[in-house]
């Protein structure tokens, strides 16, 4: 509750007390390292991060927010150690090795991380990981046609690859140019129809340019082959409830939560959708587990006010400016990107 106050200080004080009678429970342990980053204490968070994946080495998600916090304190060498011995363990991680690949570039310049990509494709030729961290890598250095035509090059030879095509179709938004992002998942459409990854990435263009006519008939699509497909259900639930069918999207967006507990997103859509529904008190228990689920993200921001002003304690709902995008969540249907830090 106190994370949902923003009152950084009691809740790591709260979290603080709670991580002295459970040690090592990773619930209690991830929120008091949210609470301490939220405090500004970094070098604690970062400690209780590692303390957190020393307890499940083989955590993918320990070992990622450890990662993340050490990129952020740009504690690269220390991030570059961890990763090592990480990928010792499990040789075969592409996650680990896109991460290594990343700070390296970040220890000696993007021609050290493009060396080190290099180094791993030579002995996983058939894995497009490289090329896409490796366009990733070009495009953060301001070598954006590089990126491209790194891109463009590899679909050309391997045309059926999922991430390849999705990665490609990405960096054609970031560049400004939608038309030929379309073009790329149409194409690998007509050739497999079937394709769910795609077909997700041209419905999640479509609600990302406003087509939404467009995007609903992709996303139900994708929600028939795949009924527990979080993102479709989600962003359907948000169309039909911009439709004004709240009845259909509450059906939805209760799927979609039952398919993803937990996600910010999808508990936000969800609360909206139940508070134009007259329900607020309902609302504010998916809005709160949101805010909860994603504290520094101002999206989902609850203020309550001020324990002295001597208010009722009712929090101020600020209707969400913008949609819950597939991008935000990805559910096991789509392609995700290859990184064991992302946020």
């Amino acid at each position: 509750m106190a994370l949902l106050r923003q009152d950084s200080k009691n809740a790591v004080a709260t979290a603080d007390q709670i991580a002295e009678q459970f040690p090592t429970n990773s619930d209690v342990l991830n929120a008091k390292a949210r609470a301490q980053a939220a405090s500004g204490d970094t070098e604690g968070a970062i400690a209780t991060r590692k303390h957190i994946y020393e307890l499940s080495p083989s955590s993918i998600s320990a070992l990622g927010g450890y990662v993340a916090l050490l990129h952020e304190a740009k504690e690269f060498p220390q991030a570059q150690t961890v990763l090592q011995a990480a990928l010792a363990r499990d040789p075969k991680s592409d996650a680990v090795k896109a991460d290594l690949i990343r700070v390296e570039s970040e220890i000696g310049g993007m021609r050290a991380g493009l060396a080190k990509a290099r180094a791993f494709a030579a002995e996983d030729r058939e894995n497009p990981i490289y090329d896409i961290v490796s366009a990733e890598l070009y495009e953060k250095a301001g070598r954006r046609d590089d990126a491209v035509d790194l891109l463009e090059k590899a679909v050309a030879n391997r045309p059926s690859v999922d991430p390849l095509i999705s990665a490609l179709s990405s960096l054609y938004i970031r560049v400004g140019n939608p038309g030929k992002a379309e073009a790329v998942l149409s194409t690998r459409l007509q050739d497999d129809p079937t394709d769910v990854v795609v077909r997700s990435a041209l419905a999640s263009l479509y609600l990302d340019q406003k087509k939404y006519d467009n995007a609903l008939t992709e996303y139900t699509r994708v929600a028939a082959e795949h009924p527990v497909d979080a993102t479709a259900l989600n962003n359907l639930a948000w169309l039909y409830q911009q439709k004004g069918d709240l009845a259909k999207a509450r059906r939805l967006a209760e799927q979609a939560v039952g398919t993803a507990p937990q996600a910010a997103q999808i508990d936000d859509t969800l609360g909206w959708i139940l508070l134009a529904q007259g329900e607020a008190a309902k609302a504010l228990t998916y809005l709160s587990a949101a805010s909860l689920s994603a504290p520094q993200n101002p999206a989902y921001n609850i203020t309550w006010p001020s324990r002295s002003t001597g208010s009722a304690g009712l929090p101020t709902l600020r209707q969400r400016s913008r949609r819950c995008s597939a991008r935000e969540w990805r559910s096991p249907t789509e392609p995700k990107r290859k990184s064991c830090c992302s946020s």
